[in-house]
């Protein structure tokens, strides 16, 4: 994802993005590094796993940036909120859809984020982890 997003810089400038289950939130951080205008990183609503998400954010003193707690499916007005209401040009979903069993709620959680816009995107990547897993637990 990472990758791409440097690849592909000139999609990221000016735009308000939001990373879905962004762990440690590399790409967010790219996207902010790369012009964008707002950049909204969202992960389980942990508070353990939000503090370690801001302390990078507030490490690498990027100003475009908010660190916010979402449960897939739930709520989505306060992240609505801070795209001014409109949604987000571009939503970025990088290595977390092996959870099979949460897709629904994710894409409720797209469809509700993604501005009504025919620029809008939906960047997803993933590795495959279950050939790892069995191998390691066998």
């Amino acid at each position: 994802m990472v990758e791409y997003l440097v690849e592909h810089a000139e999609d990221i400038r000016g735009k308000q993005i939001v990373e879905l289950g962004a762990g440690i939130g590399l790409p967010s951080v790219v996207a902010s590094m790369k012009g964008a205008k707002r950049v909204v990183i969202t992960d389980y609503p942990d508070e353990d796993l939000l503090m370690t998400i801001k302390s990078n954010v507030e490490r690498l003193d990027l100003k475009n940036m908010e660190v916010v707690g979402h449960k897939w499916g739930s709520n989505t007005q306060q992240l609505r909120d801070l795209s001014c209401g409109r949604g987000f040009d571009l939503i970025i979903i990088s290595d977390a859809i092996f959870n099979h069993y949460a897709h629904n709620a994710l894409l409720r959680s797209c469809s509700e984020l993604l501005c009504d816009s025919p620029e809008s995107r939906i960047l997803v990547s993933f590795s495959h982890h279950r050939f790892v897993m069995i191998r390691y637990c066998s």
